[in-house]
């Protein structure tokens, strides 16, 4: 993927016009612009860097036809990509965000970038889906230990049996609602005894 496609799928991902991502990044309008054209085929290092503390993110371009980023989903201590990998169970694929599987059988394993070891399982997608928020090989890490909080990403499971991987709101009366970015999509609200497990996600490893 070129730059040029990189810069467009930042600003879907962040839901940001080119006006706004140069007011988050600091980088100037005609940058912008140059990289949006396909003009400027590669940024300067210092673009780059403005692009990811604007967005906390890190950008890996090490393999220029397999751009990656990673997003930090909540804990600003961790320095993304430059600290020791730790390997994590991957408990599944997933195919659509109400079609998934909370821990139940290891599939294999893969190293990611957080620093907690233990109660911290991962999701890969296996393809893309109309709900706007993964990509076909986005990696999910989850910590079971990580208490969900308003705007988190969760992974959940209903007595119904329903499973889903969504955002979390808590709602007044002990409800709880999950929602996705997609518009035509209606919030799910439950009550909070309705819930069997729900797990947050601290790492999203973006596949570009």
């Amino acid at each position: 993927m070129s730059w040029q496609n990189f810069i467009q799928k930042l600003e879907k991902d962040f839901r940001i016009s080119g006006l706004e991502l140069e007011k988050k990044t600091g980088i100037q309008r005609h940058i912008i612009y140059k990289i949006r054209k396909g003009i400027t085929s590669k940024p300067r290092q210092n673009t780059i860097r403005k692009l990811e503390e604007g967005l906390n993110i890190k950008i890996d371009d090490t393999d220029p036809d397999n751009l990656l980023y990673s997003q930090n989903l909540f804990d600003k201590d961790i320095e993304l990509f430059n600290i020791d990998g730790n390997s994590f169970p991957i408990v599944s694929g997933i195919e659509h965000p109400s079609e998934i599987f909370v821990p139940q059988n290891i599939i294999g394993k893969i190293t990611l970038p957080y620093s907690k070891k233990v109660n911290c399982f991962a999701i890969i997608v296996t393809n893309n889906h109309s709900k706007g928020m993964f990509s076909y090989n986005d990696k999910l890490l989850f910590d079971i230990d990580a208490k969900p909080e308003n705007g988190s990403i969760v992974a959940c499971r209903l007595k119904s049996g329903e499973q889903f991987i969504r955002y979390f709101r808590c709602l007044p009366e002990d409800l709880y609602q999950f929602y996705s970015p997609n518009v035509h999509e209606e919030p799910l609200s439950v009550k909070k005894n309705m819930i069997v497990t729900m797990y947050k996600a601290v790492l999203a490893i973006k596949n570009i």
